[in-house]
Protein backbone atom coordinates (compact mmCIF):
# COMPACT_ATOMS: atom_id res chain seq x y z
CA UNK A 1 0.00 0.00 0.00
CA UNK A 2 1.17 3.50 -0.69
CA UNK A 3 2.87 5.34 2.14
CA UNK A 4 0.96 8.62 2.32
CA UNK A 5 -2.54 7.17 2.70
CA UNK A 6 -1.43 4.17 4.77
CA UNK A 7 -2.56 5.86 7.98
CA UNK A 8 -5.93 6.65 6.39
CA UNK A 9 -6.84 3.22 5.09
CA UNK A 10 -4.97 0.74 7.28
CA UNK A 11 -8.25 -0.36 8.81
CA UNK A 12 -9.94 -0.58 5.45
CA UNK A 13 -7.76 -3.35 4.08
CA UNK A 14 -8.14 -6.52 6.09
CA UNK A 15 -5.92 -9.24 4.67
CA UNK A 16 -4.95 -12.32 6.55
CA UNK A 17 -5.30 -11.99 10.35
CA UNK A 18 -8.55 -11.27 12.23
CA UNK A 19 -10.26 -7.93 11.74
CA UNK A 20 -10.90 -7.68 15.46
CA UNK A 21 -7.32 -6.62 16.24
CA UNK A 22 -8.54 -3.19 15.18
CA UNK A 23 -9.67 -0.46 17.55
CA UNK A 24 -13.42 -0.16 17.00
CA UNK A 25 -15.66 2.25 18.87
CA UNK A 26 -19.41 2.80 18.42
CA UNK A 27 -21.99 5.26 19.71
CA UNK A 28 -25.52 3.80 19.82
CA UNK A 29 -28.52 6.06 20.54
CA UNK A 30 -32.20 5.11 20.63
CA UNK A 31 -35.08 7.37 21.69
CA UNK A 32 -38.66 6.07 22.01
CA UNK A 33 -40.41 7.56 25.05
CA UNK A 34 -40.84 11.18 23.98
CA UNK A 35 -42.62 13.32 26.56
CA UNK A 36 -43.93 16.22 24.44
CA UNK A 37 -44.28 14.60 21.01
CA UNK A 38 -45.40 11.23 19.66
CA UNK A 39 -43.73 8.17 21.14
CA UNK A 40 -42.10 5.62 18.83
CA UNK A 41 -42.35 1.87 19.26
CA UNK A 42 -39.00 0.57 18.09
CA UNK A 43 -35.97 2.89 18.54
CA UNK A 44 -34.92 1.54 21.96
CA UNK A 45 -35.33 -2.02 20.66
CA UNK A 46 -33.31 -1.02 17.59
CA UNK A 47 -30.49 0.53 19.63
CA UNK A 48 -30.37 -2.41 22.04
CA UNK A 49 -30.14 -4.96 19.24
CA UNK A 50 -27.55 -2.99 17.22
CA UNK A 51 -25.47 -2.35 20.35
CA UNK A 52 -25.44 -6.06 21.21
CA UNK A 53 -24.47 -7.03 17.65
CA UNK A 54 -21.63 -4.50 17.54
CA UNK A 55 -20.32 -5.50 20.96
CA UNK A 56 -20.78 -9.29 20.90
CA UNK A 57 -20.24 -10.19 17.25
CA UNK A 58 -18.18 -7.36 15.77
CA UNK A 59 -16.04 -6.53 18.84
CA UNK A 60 -16.82 -2.82 19.12
CA UNK A 61 -16.44 -0.87 22.33
CA UNK A 62 -19.98 0.52 22.61
CA UNK A 63 -21.11 3.79 24.19
CA UNK A 64 -24.89 3.56 24.49
CA UNK A 65 -27.72 5.88 25.56
CA UNK A 66 -31.44 5.17 25.27
CA UNK A 67 -34.42 7.43 25.97
CA UNK A 68 -31.87 10.18 26.56
CA UNK A 69 -32.42 13.87 27.21
CA UNK A 70 -30.20 16.48 25.57
CA UNK A 71 -27.57 16.39 28.31
CA UNK A 72 -27.35 12.60 28.20
CA UNK A 73 -27.06 12.60 24.41
CA UNK A 74 -24.28 15.17 24.51
CA UNK A 75 -22.49 13.30 27.32
CA UNK A 76 -22.60 10.08 25.31
CA UNK A 77 -21.37 11.93 22.23
CA UNK A 78 -18.45 13.38 24.18
CA UNK A 79 -17.54 9.98 25.67
CA UNK A 80 -17.64 8.44 22.23
CA UNK A 81 -15.49 11.19 20.72
CA UNK A 82 -12.80 10.70 23.35
CA UNK A 83 -12.79 6.91 23.10
CA UNK A 84 -12.83 6.94 19.30
CA UNK A 85 -9.64 9.00 19.05
CA UNK A 86 -7.47 7.47 16.32
CA UNK A 87 -9.71 4.39 16.06
CA UNK A 88 -9.61 2.12 13.07
CA UNK A 89 -13.41 2.25 12.77
CA UNK A 90 -15.71 4.77 14.48
CA UNK A 91 -19.45 4.11 14.06
CA UNK A 92 -22.56 6.03 15.13
CA UNK A 93 -26.10 4.58 15.09
CA UNK A 94 -29.20 6.64 15.94
CA UNK A 95 -32.85 5.60 16.01
CA UNK A 96 -35.62 8.03 16.90
CA UNK A 97 -37.25 11.24 15.76
CA UNK A 98 -35.32 13.44 13.36
CA UNK A 99 -36.31 16.62 11.57
CA UNK A 100 -34.88 19.02 9.00
CA UNK A 101 -35.05 22.79 9.15
CA UNK A 102 -33.68 24.94 6.33
CA UNK A 103 -31.67 22.01 5.00
CA UNK A 104 -30.12 21.11 8.39
CA UNK A 105 -30.90 17.83 10.15
CA UNK A 106 -31.59 17.56 13.87
CA UNK A 107 -31.95 14.50 16.16
CA UNK A 108 -34.44 14.90 18.99
CA UNK A 109 -33.90 13.99 22.67
CA UNK A 110 -36.91 12.48 24.45
CA UNK A 111 -37.49 15.70 26.41
CA UNK A 112 -37.59 17.95 23.34
CA UNK A 113 -40.54 20.36 23.48
CA UNK A 114 -40.22 22.24 20.22
CA UNK A 115 -42.60 25.14 19.62
CA UNK A 116 -40.33 27.57 17.77
CA UNK A 117 -37.31 27.46 15.51
CA UNK A 118 -35.14 28.61 18.44
CA UNK A 119 -36.39 25.67 20.52
CA UNK A 120 -35.20 23.30 17.82
CA UNK A 121 -31.78 24.93 17.63
CA UNK A 122 -31.30 24.77 21.42
CA UNK A 123 -33.03 21.50 22.36
CA UNK A 124 -31.86 19.13 19.61
CA UNK A 125 -28.57 17.66 18.39
CA UNK A 126 -27.35 18.82 14.98
CA UNK A 127 -26.37 15.94 12.73
CA UNK A 128 -23.51 18.12 11.45
CA UNK A 129 -22.09 18.17 15.00
CA UNK A 130 -22.02 14.37 15.10
CA UNK A 131 -20.32 14.33 11.70
CA UNK A 132 -17.72 16.82 12.99
CA UNK A 133 -16.98 14.67 16.06
CA UNK A 134 -16.55 11.63 13.80
CA UNK A 135 -14.13 13.68 11.70
CA UNK A 136 -12.27 15.06 14.74
CA UNK A 137 -11.77 11.53 16.10
CA UNK A 138 -9.22 10.89 13.37
CA UNK A 139 -10.71 7.41 12.85
CA UNK A 140 -9.58 5.78 9.64
CA UNK A 141 -13.13 4.73 8.73
CA UNK A 142 -16.07 6.84 9.93
CA UNK A 143 -19.55 5.26 9.60
CA UNK A 144 -22.88 6.93 10.43
CA UNK A 145 -26.23 5.07 10.41
CA UNK A 146 -29.42 7.12 10.92
CA UNK A 147 -32.77 5.35 11.39
CA UNK A 148 -34.95 8.45 11.14
CA UNK A 149 -37.17 10.25 10.25
CA UNK A 150 -40.53 8.60 10.84
CA UNK A 151 -42.38 11.88 10.27
CA UNK A 152 -42.38 15.52 11.35
CA UNK A 153 -43.63 15.52 14.95
CA UNK A 154 -43.51 19.32 15.20
CA UNK A 155 -46.48 20.93 13.43
CA UNK A 156 -45.98 24.13 15.44
CA UNK A 157 -42.92 25.06 13.32
CA UNK A 158 -43.96 23.33 10.11
CA UNK A 159 -43.43 26.52 8.11
CA UNK A 160 -39.68 25.99 8.34
CA UNK A 161 -39.47 22.32 9.29
CA UNK A 162 -40.03 19.89 6.46
CA UNK A 163 -43.02 17.63 6.99
CA UNK A 164 -41.40 14.49 5.66
CA UNK A 165 -37.93 13.10 6.00
CA UNK A 166 -34.47 14.48 6.52
CA UNK A 167 -32.44 16.70 4.21
CA UNK A 168 -29.67 15.21 2.10
CA UNK A 169 -26.52 14.96 4.23
CA UNK A 170 -23.34 15.37 2.23
CA UNK A 171 -20.13 13.52 3.02
CA UNK A 172 -17.36 16.10 3.38
CA UNK A 173 -14.36 14.05 4.52
CA UNK A 174 -12.44 11.19 2.93
CA UNK A 175 -12.92 7.91 4.78
CA UNK A 176 -16.57 8.61 5.68
CA UNK A 177 -19.85 6.80 4.93
CA UNK A 178 -23.37 7.97 5.81
CA UNK A 179 -26.29 5.52 5.59
CA UNK A 180 -29.88 6.67 6.13
CA UNK A 181 -32.99 4.55 6.59
CA UNK A 182 -34.63 6.22 3.61
CA UNK A 183 -33.97 8.66 0.78
CA UNK A 184 -33.84 12.43 1.50
CA UNK A 185 -37.33 13.88 1.89
CA UNK A 186 -38.97 10.48 2.47
CA UNK A 187 -40.51 8.77 5.50
CA UNK A 188 -38.87 5.83 7.29
CA UNK A 189 -41.34 3.32 8.70
CA UNK A 190 -41.28 2.25 12.35
CA UNK A 191 -42.18 -1.31 11.35
CA UNK A 192 -44.69 -3.86 12.60
CA UNK A 193 -42.17 -6.05 14.43
CA UNK A 194 -39.81 -5.31 17.29
CA UNK A 195 -37.36 -3.54 14.95
CA UNK A 196 -37.72 -1.00 12.18
CA UNK A 197 -37.21 -2.28 8.60
CA UNK A 198 -33.83 -0.50 8.33
CA UNK A 199 -32.53 -1.87 11.64
CA UNK A 200 -33.83 -5.33 10.75
CA UNK A 201 -31.87 -5.12 7.51
CA UNK A 202 -28.74 -4.05 9.37
CA UNK A 203 -29.12 -6.88 11.90
CA UNK A 204 -29.40 -9.42 9.09
CA UNK A 205 -26.39 -8.15 7.13
CA UNK A 206 -23.85 -6.20 9.22
CA UNK A 207 -22.12 -9.33 10.52
CA UNK A 208 -21.96 -11.06 7.12
CA UNK A 209 -18.44 -12.53 7.05
CA UNK A 210 -16.13 -11.25 4.34
CA UNK A 211 -18.64 -8.82 2.81
CA UNK A 212 -17.44 -5.24 2.23
CA UNK A 213 -19.58 -2.51 3.82
CA UNK A 214 -20.93 -1.14 0.52
CA UNK A 215 -22.10 -4.60 -0.51
CA UNK A 216 -23.60 -5.04 2.99
CA UNK A 217 -25.62 -1.86 2.51
CA UNK A 218 -26.75 -2.95 -0.96
CA UNK A 219 -28.22 -6.04 0.72
CA UNK A 220 -29.79 -3.89 3.45
CA UNK A 221 -31.36 -1.69 0.77
CA UNK A 222 -32.93 -4.70 -0.96
CA UNK A 223 -34.19 -6.08 2.35
CA UNK A 224 -35.82 -2.79 3.39
CA UNK A 225 -37.40 -2.32 -0.03
CA UNK A 226 -38.90 -5.80 0.22
CA UNK A 227 -40.12 -5.41 3.83
CA UNK A 228 -41.87 -2.09 3.12
CA UNK A 229 -43.63 -3.26 -0.06
CA UNK A 230 -41.45 -1.00 -2.24
CA UNK A 231 -42.22 2.12 -0.16
CA UNK A 232 -38.82 2.76 1.51
CA UNK A 233 -35.35 2.81 -0.03
CA UNK A 234 -32.28 3.42 2.18
CA UNK A 235 -29.83 6.08 0.98
CA UNK A 236 -26.04 6.00 1.18
CA UNK A 237 -23.41 8.67 0.54
CA UNK A 238 -19.74 7.78 0.96
CA UNK A 239 -16.17 8.82 0.28
CA UNK A 240 -14.32 5.64 1.24
CA UNK A 241 -11.08 5.08 -0.64
CA UNK A 242 -10.55 1.45 0.31
CA UNK A 243 -12.49 -1.54 1.61
CA UNK A 244 -14.17 -1.71 5.02
CA UNK A 245 -14.98 -5.11 6.52
CA UNK A 246 -16.89 -5.35 9.78
CA UNK A 247 -16.64 -9.15 9.97
CA UNK A 248 -13.72 -11.49 9.20
CA UNK A 249 -13.20 -12.21 5.52
CA UNK A 250 -14.13 -15.59 4.07
CA UNK A 251 -14.41 -16.80 0.49
CA UNK A 252 -17.55 -15.23 -0.94
CA UNK A 253 -20.17 -17.82 -1.84
CA UNK A 254 -21.18 -18.28 -5.46
CA UNK A 255 -24.75 -17.35 -4.57
CA UNK A 256 -23.70 -13.94 -3.26
CA UNK A 257 -21.28 -13.32 -6.12
CA UNK A 258 -24.05 -14.10 -8.63
CA UNK A 259 -26.65 -11.82 -6.99
CA UNK A 260 -28.55 -9.70 -9.55
CA UNK A 261 -27.29 -6.16 -10.02
CA UNK A 262 -29.85 -4.60 -12.36
CA UNK A 263 -32.40 -4.36 -9.54
CA UNK A 264 -29.78 -2.71 -7.38
CA UNK A 265 -29.26 -0.04 -10.03
CA UNK A 266 -33.03 0.43 -10.30
CA UNK A 267 -33.44 0.82 -6.54
CA UNK A 268 -30.48 3.20 -6.36
CA UNK A 269 -32.13 5.30 -9.09
CA UNK A 270 -35.40 5.35 -7.11
CA UNK A 271 -33.49 6.66 -4.11
CA UNK A 272 -31.72 9.29 -6.24
CA UNK A 273 -35.05 10.57 -7.54
CA UNK A 274 -36.30 10.99 -3.98
CA UNK A 275 -39.20 13.45 -3.80
CA UNK A 276 -38.24 15.45 -6.90
CA UNK A 277 -40.84 16.54 -9.43
CA UNK A 278 -38.32 17.67 -12.07
CA UNK A 279 -39.55 16.22 -15.40
CA UNK A 280 -36.03 15.70 -16.75
CA UNK A 281 -35.14 13.42 -13.85
CA UNK A 282 -38.42 11.52 -14.00
CA UNK A 283 -38.28 11.01 -17.76
CA UNK A 284 -34.66 9.90 -17.50
CA UNK A 285 -35.69 7.22 -14.98
CA UNK A 286 -38.48 5.89 -17.21
CA UNK A 287 -36.16 5.79 -20.21
CA UNK A 288 -33.89 3.38 -18.33
CA UNK A 289 -36.48 1.50 -16.25
CA UNK A 290 -39.86 1.52 -18.08
CA UNK A 291 -41.04 -1.31 -15.82
CA UNK A 292 -38.91 -0.38 -12.79
CA UNK A 293 -39.81 -0.39 -9.12
CA UNK A 294 -40.71 3.31 -9.15
CA UNK A 295 -42.18 3.41 -12.68
CA UNK A 296 -45.85 3.71 -11.69
CA UNK A 297 -45.17 6.45 -9.14
CA UNK A 298 -42.97 8.32 -11.63
CA UNK A 299 -45.67 8.18 -14.32
CA UNK A 300 -48.18 9.50 -11.81
CA UNK A 301 -45.88 12.43 -11.01
CA UNK A 302 -45.32 13.22 -14.67
CA UNK A 303 -49.08 13.16 -15.35
CA UNK A 304 -49.71 16.19 -13.19
CA UNK A 305 -46.68 18.26 -14.22
CA UNK A 306 -46.20 20.74 -17.08
CA UNK A 307 -44.13 19.67 -20.08
CA UNK A 308 -41.40 22.28 -19.48
CA UNK A 309 -38.20 21.05 -17.91
CA UNK A 310 -37.23 22.70 -14.62
CA UNK A 311 -34.27 24.99 -15.30
CA UNK A 312 -32.01 23.62 -12.58
CA UNK A 313 -32.87 19.93 -12.99
CA UNK A 314 -30.25 17.55 -14.34
CA UNK A 315 -30.46 14.16 -15.99
CA UNK A 316 -30.37 11.20 -13.64
CA UNK A 317 -27.03 9.39 -13.81
CA UNK A 318 -28.48 5.87 -14.21
CA UNK A 319 -26.02 3.00 -13.90
CA UNK A 320 -25.91 0.12 -16.35
CA UNK A 321 -25.97 -3.41 -14.87
CA UNK A 322 -22.18 -3.59 -15.29
CA UNK A 323 -21.67 -0.24 -13.55
CA UNK A 324 -24.02 -1.26 -10.75
CA UNK A 325 -22.04 -4.46 -10.24
CA UNK A 326 -18.81 -2.47 -10.02
CA UNK A 327 -20.35 0.04 -7.61
CA UNK A 328 -21.67 -2.60 -5.21
CA UNK A 329 -18.63 -4.88 -5.35
CA UNK A 330 -15.87 -4.51 -2.73
CA UNK A 331 -14.31 -1.07 -3.14
CA UNK A 332 -11.28 -0.28 -5.23
CA UNK A 333 -7.98 0.79 -3.74
CA UNK A 334 -7.08 4.42 -4.38
CA UNK A 335 -3.58 5.83 -4.25
CA UNK A 336 -2.24 9.34 -3.91
CA UNK A 337 -0.99 10.00 -7.42
CA UNK A 338 0.43 13.45 -6.76
CA UNK A 339 -0.16 16.80 -5.05
CA UNK A 340 -1.72 20.02 -6.31
CA UNK A 341 -2.25 23.66 -5.27
CA UNK A 342 -5.73 25.15 -4.87
CA UNK A 343 -6.03 28.72 -3.57
CA UNK A 344 -3.02 28.31 -1.31
CA UNK A 345 -3.94 24.86 0.06
CA UNK A 346 -2.08 21.63 -0.70
CA UNK A 347 -4.46 19.13 -2.34
CA UNK A 348 -4.02 15.37 -2.78
CA UNK A 349 -5.23 13.65 -5.94
CA UNK A 350 -6.28 10.02 -5.52
CA UNK A 351 -6.92 8.03 -8.68
CA UNK A 352 -8.06 4.53 -9.67
CA UNK A 353 -8.87 3.90 -13.32
CA UNK A 354 -11.14 6.75 -14.40
CA UNK A 355 -12.08 7.64 -10.80
CA UNK A 356 -10.73 10.92 -9.44
CA UNK A 357 -10.86 12.40 -5.93
CA UNK A 358 -9.33 15.75 -4.87
CA UNK A 359 -9.17 16.43 -1.13
CA UNK A 360 -7.28 18.67 1.31
CA UNK A 361 -3.85 17.36 2.27
CA UNK A 362 -2.91 20.61 4.04
CA UNK A 363 -5.55 23.37 4.16
CA UNK A 364 -4.20 26.91 4.17
CA UNK A 365 -4.17 28.48 7.68
CA UNK A 366 -7.37 30.49 7.20
CA UNK A 367 -9.33 27.37 6.24
CA UNK A 368 -7.70 25.31 8.97
CA UNK A 369 -8.77 27.86 11.58
CA UNK A 370 -12.31 27.69 10.18
CA UNK A 371 -12.34 23.91 10.71
CA UNK A 372 -11.20 22.42 7.38
CA UNK A 373 -9.15 19.27 7.99
CA UNK A 374 -6.90 16.92 6.11
CA UNK A 375 -9.24 14.66 4.15
CA UNK A 376 -11.97 17.26 3.56
CA UNK A 377 -13.37 16.56 0.10
CA UNK A 378 -13.23 19.03 -2.81
CA UNK A 379 -14.15 16.89 -5.82
CA UNK A 380 -15.33 13.35 -6.49
CA UNK A 381 -15.92 12.13 -10.04
CA UNK A 382 -14.37 10.68 -13.17
CA UNK A 383 -11.85 11.56 -15.84
CA UNK A 384 -12.60 10.44 -19.40
CA UNK A 385 -9.83 11.42 -21.76
CA UNK A 386 -9.07 15.02 -20.82
CA UNK A 387 -12.58 15.70 -19.43
CA UNK A 388 -13.65 15.70 -15.78
CA UNK A 389 -17.25 15.23 -14.57
CA UNK A 390 -18.52 14.87 -11.02
CA UNK A 391 -19.44 16.89 -7.95
CA UNK A 392 -17.55 19.66 -6.20
CA UNK A 393 -17.82 20.19 -2.43
CA UNK A 394 -17.87 23.62 -0.81
CA UNK A 395 -16.72 23.66 2.82
CA UNK A 396 -19.27 25.22 5.19
CA UNK A 397 -18.66 24.86 8.92
CA UNK A 398 -22.18 25.73 10.06
CA UNK A 399 -24.36 24.61 7.16
CA UNK A 400 -22.55 21.38 6.36
CA UNK A 401 -20.90 20.58 3.03
CA UNK A 402 -22.60 21.92 -0.09
CA UNK A 403 -22.13 19.88 -3.26
CA UNK A 404 -22.98 20.73 -6.85
CA UNK A 405 -22.26 19.22 -10.31
CA UNK A 406 -19.14 20.39 -12.15
CA UNK A 407 -17.40 19.68 -15.42
CA UNK A 408 -13.96 20.61 -16.69
CA UNK A 409 -10.75 19.57 -18.38
CA UNK A 410 -7.10 18.95 -17.70
CA UNK A 411 -4.73 21.19 -19.65
CA UNK A 412 -2.72 19.86 -22.58
CA UNK A 413 0.46 19.81 -20.47
CA UNK A 414 -1.40 17.96 -17.66
CA UNK A 415 -0.40 20.70 -15.21
CA UNK A 416 -3.79 22.24 -14.47
CA UNK A 417 -7.39 21.05 -13.94
CA UNK A 418 -10.19 23.63 -14.20
CA UNK A 419 -13.72 22.71 -13.06
CA UNK A 420 -16.81 24.92 -13.37
CA UNK A 421 -20.40 24.69 -12.16
CA UNK A 422 -23.27 26.54 -10.50
CA UNK A 423 -23.06 26.42 -6.70
CA UNK A 424 -26.01 27.07 -4.38
CA UNK A 425 -25.72 30.20 -2.21
CA UNK A 426 -26.87 29.97 1.41
CA UNK A 427 -27.69 32.67 3.94
CA UNK A 428 -26.24 32.61 7.49
CA UNK A 429 -29.26 30.53 8.64
CA UNK A 430 -28.45 28.03 5.84
CA UNK A 431 -31.44 28.80 3.61
CA UNK A 432 -30.67 28.64 -0.09
CA UNK A 433 -30.98 32.10 -1.61
CA UNK A 434 -29.78 31.55 -5.17
CA UNK A 435 -26.98 30.28 -7.38
CA UNK A 436 -23.58 31.56 -8.43
CA UNK A 437 -20.97 30.47 -10.96
CA UNK A 438 -17.99 28.73 -9.38
CA UNK A 439 -14.56 27.80 -10.73
CA UNK A 440 -12.10 25.41 -9.08
CA UNK A 441 -8.51 25.52 -10.34
CA UNK A 442 -6.00 22.83 -9.35
CA UNK A 443 -2.36 23.40 -10.36
CA UNK A 444 0.15 20.56 -10.29
CA UNK A 445 2.62 20.79 -7.39
CA UNK A 446 4.72 17.60 -7.11
CA UNK A 447 4.62 13.81 -7.23
CA UNK A 448 5.64 13.57 -3.58
CA UNK A 449 4.30 15.21 -0.47
CA UNK A 450 6.33 18.27 0.49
Amino acid sequence: MYRVLWGLVLALLVAGGPAYAQKRVALVLGNSKYTAIAELSNPVNDATAIGALLRDQLHFQVVKAVDADLGQMMQALGDFGNKAKDADIALVFYAGHGIQLNGQNYLLPVTADIRTEMDLRTQAVRLNDIAEILDASGAKAKLLFIDACRNNPLPAISRGAEALGLAQQEVAVIGTLFAFATAPGHVAYDGVGVNSPFTAGLLLNLASPGVEIRQVLASVRDEVYKRTDKKQVPWVNEALLGQVFLADQVVMSAGLADAPTWNQADIAACAQIGSTSAPLLLESYLAHFPNGFCADAVREKLGGKPEAVVADSRALAIETPEQAAAATAPGQTFEVSNYWNHNGSVIALSASGENRVFYYERPKPLLARAGARKGTLLFKGRRTGDSYTGRAYHFSRFCGPISYPVTGEVSADQMQVVLTGRAPVRSPDCKQTGWEDEKLVFSFRSKKRS
